[in-house]
């Protein structure tokens, strides 16, 4: 017998399907392709074909191999190269249109654009934008570009307009009194021309007399008021006023003065004083509150003095106390002037709505009352028909004088700050200050990115009001909120702070006219402070600002006496502590609510005893970290002192309450 094997070792023919060039999915940095089968034949058949292609492919060249296997196990490969191309732009949004003013003083504006922001399938290399260093008055167009990893680009554009809002500077010629013969009934007045300066350019210069920035001419005898008016390129107008009086050789003219102060003695500068009627004048109160007017003999003339700017000038946290005790008739004020001062919006009352308004001036920072002005003026020689409510009555805010045939000395006003009971304007932030006050406070660390920062008295006195202002280095910190959930104080609420979170300042204030006991116990209130720098020191997260933005942090005590606030007095834990609040309200005849503060979840017993230790209730409580509360109904208790203690594994704390019918 012999044997003849057939073997078959000719390897199959196999074509790989063409080169291919592909783009990435919609939004994905790679591209889902299925390769399509290669083509392959055998001298005996084929068994499979297949590929080893990925399910997806990245950007750039990948390489497929392709393989024929035959019948008897015989097999050729080819390659077939897939690219993947990135043809996807990036997707961008720019910054919003701004309208912005020019540089003080410039005839441009200094901006630099926030970044665009910008997505993309594959990622961002650059986002830029041609925004020039200055940008000129008008509207400029910024281009902002996008540029992906793979250098496809996306543009959008950004509106920048600078406006010129800055008014002209004016120079007017000097006042001028020229004698005529009098027959004449008028003479000629040379003028030197106004003049004026601006940060782009001035337009033109005007007169109300003649026209032009040269008002010389013949002027009838009398006073004329002359009004110069400068006009610049972007129409913004600045006036000043030459007064020109012309008169007959005969007249002689007159001098009106006096002097302008609060019923403190504090002379006040820079008050428009305007005289109008039979002749006319204007000039302002120098550094002693003085002021001299001319006049015509023979003229009946109204003296007006004004001032309405500065409405935080002598006003603090202090004149609130103050206000609210003659409220509540605890002190009432023994001068008109005083309730003059007091009614905040000049609507005839002393109310708490004054406290509100001249609140929000201190910590708000509204600038001024509707209603009324910063300051006001009262005849010197008026008596008031009641001193003791002279809301009632109209009290002269000028003064008339009739038929003047001679100078005219001590036409005097007194002036009242809107606000300010405490006697503090017009000297420029000075009073009388008795020390410090120590203030403690202890810092919170909750985990890296979360402080809590908790203000109360360092020590045991009774207290009417503070006012503090705080700071915080924005880069650092992200978020701060306020807290008065917990604090120990009477009379407080949301309009007692601001928070500046682009400028990183912290105002708070409160008062509380009758004086509230307060221990170290106690809370004013406590800050939450998101931070984005995990090792920052507590300390140098925040500061008080001795002398603020607009005015000084300060304490009051009882006595309505002013002193610094001392936070040296600094206690720093690094993660929520055990605290034991006072309950509110205290005393209670209805219900009383008791707040307490653990540093983790776990099972915590509240006792409550009456005034000789005996135990009343026991409440099982499962405390979550953080704050926790429990309210008591007072029908459950008798009257009297009670107790009330906090028990854990780790700390305890007593307080204690009163329960009234």
């Amino acid at each position: 017998e012999q044997t003849v094997t057939v073997e078959d070792n000719e390897a199959p023919a196999i074509t790989c399907p063409s080169d291919v060039a592909v783009d990435t999915d919609a939004g994905e940095c790679f591209a889902t392709y299925s390769p399509a089968v290669a083509s392959a034949t055998d001298n005996c058949g084929i068994d499979e074909v297949s590929n080893d292609a990925p399910s997806t492919f990245l950007v750039g060249e990948t390489t497929v191999t392709h393989t024929a296997t035959d019948v008897n196990g015989n097999t050729a490969t080819c390659e077939q190269t897939v690219t993947v191309e990135d043809n996807e732009a990036p997707d961008i949004t720019c910054p919003s249109d701004v309208t912005i003013d020019t540089d003080a003083g410039e005839c441009f504006a200094t901006y630099n654009p926030d970044a665009a922001s910008a997505t993309d399938n594959c990622g961002i290399d650059e986002v830029s934008n041609d925004a020039p260093a200055t940008f000129s008055v008008g509207e400029t167009t910024v281009t902002h570009m996008a540029t992906d990893v793979n250098s496809n680009e996306a543009t959008c554009q950004q509106t920048v307009i600078v406006e010129d809002n800055e008014a002209p500077a004016i120079t007017c010629p000097d006042d001028v009194t020229v004698e005529v013969p009098v027959a004449s009934g008028e003479g000629f007045v040379s003028l030197s021309e106004a003049t004026a300066d601006d940060n782009c350019s001035v337009a033109s210069i005007d007169n109300d007399f003649n026209g032009g920035a040269d008002a010389s001419g013949t002027y009838p005898v009398g006073t004329t008021e002359v009004i110069f008016t400068a006009v610049d390129v972007s129409g913004n107008e600045a006036e000043c006023t030459t007064i020109v009086v012309v008169v007959p050789d005969d007249l002689d003219l007159f001098e009106i003065s006096g002097n302008i102060s609060t019923i403190f003695g504090i002379d006040i500068e820079n008050v428009s004083v305007v005289m109008s009627g039979g002749d006319s004048d204007s000039t302002g109160t120098d550094s002693e509150g003085n002021y001299t007017l001319e006049v015509i003999e023979g003229s009946s003339v109204i003296v007006t003095p004004e001032k309405d700017d500065d409405w935080l000038d002598g006003v603090s946290t202090l004149d609130l106390t103050m206000i609210q005790r003659h409220v509540l008739l605890i002190d009432i004020f023994d001068s008109p002037y005083l309730h003059i001062a007091a009614d905040a919006n000049a609507d005839g009352f002393i109310s708490t709505f004054d406290l509100v308004l001249l609140s929000d001036l201190i910590v708000q920072g509204t600038t001024s009352i509707q209603g009324n002005t910063s300051w006001n003026f009262v005849d010197a020689d008026y008596d008031f028909n009641d001193p003791e409510n002279p809301l009632n009555e109209n009290w002269p805010l000028t003064i008339t004088l009739s038929n003047i045939n001679g100078d005219l000395m001590d036409v005097d006003f007194v002036a009242v700050k809107t606000g300010d009971v405490s006697g503090d304007a017009g000297e420029s932030g000075t009073r009388m200050v008795y020390g410090e006050i120590p203030v403690h406070n202890k810092w919170v660390k909750i985990d890296d990115h979360t402080y809590e920062w908790v203000l109360g008295p360092a020590i045991s006195q009774t207290l009417t009001g503070y006012q503090m202002e705080f700071e915080v280095d924005p880069r650092i910190v992200e978020n701060v909120e306020m807290n008065l959930s917990t604090s120990s104080l009477t009379n407080k609420s949301d309009y007692n702070y601001s928070i500046d979170s682009e400028n990183g300042l912290i105002r708070v204030n409160w008062w509380n006219g009758k004086g509230q006991d307060l221990t170290p116990e106690d809370e004013f209130f406590r800050l939450a402070l998101s931070v984005n720098d995990p090792n920052v020191e507590a300390e140098d997260l925040a500061v008080l600002n001795d002398r603020g933005s607009l005015w000084f942090s300060e304490i009051y005590d009882e006595n309505l006496d002013v002193f610094r606030i001392d936070l040296t007095v600094t206690e720093s834990i690094s993660s929520g502590a055990w605290t034991l609040f006072q309950n509110e309200p205290n005393p209670f005849s209805d219900q009383t609510l008791i707040r307490f503060e653990v540093p983790m979840e776990g099972e915590v017993v509240l006792e409550i005893m009456d005034g000789n230790g005996r135990l009343l209730r026991s409440y099982d409580i499962n405390a979550v970290r953080g704050i926790n509360q429990k309210v008591l109904d007072a029908s459950e208790f008798p009257t009297g002192v009670l107790y009330y203690r906090l028990l854990s594994d780790e700390w305890s704390g007593t307080r204690k309450m009163i329960r009234v019918e």
